[in-house]
């Protein structure tokens, strides 16, 4: 229910109305979506609030521990609205995950 307050369905927006049905449309989208949930999400977005996170914090390994956890929070909640609460908590579990692994 709280969901309905914040988000609206992406069903029931029509914002992919004109890719339904066009292959050239779904190919562009399909790009968008891969550049910009690759490289722009990935790389600069989160990288650069690990890196200026952690040094705001004093750096170290607490440092780097806490705005990971904290970006995938964030992260979580900006794709709870087409993937719910399942899809939010297992993006949130995967990115702290990936996140401690890699520092």
């Amino acid at each position: 229910m709280v969901d309905r307050l914040f988000f609206v369905s992406v069903v029931d927006s029509g914002r992919f109305n004109d890719v339904e049905g066009n292959p050239t449309a779904y190919f562009l989208m399909l790009l968008l979506v891969w550049t910009h949930g690759s490289f722009f999400e990935e790389l600069l977005f989160r990288a650069f609030m690990i890196s200026k996170g952690s040094a705001a914090l004093g750096g170290g390994r607490k440092s780097e521990l806490i705005v990971v956890i904290f970006s995938s929070m964030f992260f979580g909640y900006r794709h709870y609205y087409y993937q719910g609460i399942k899809g939010s908590s297992g993006d949130r579990i995967h990115r702290v995950s990936i996140g401690v692994a890699s520092h």
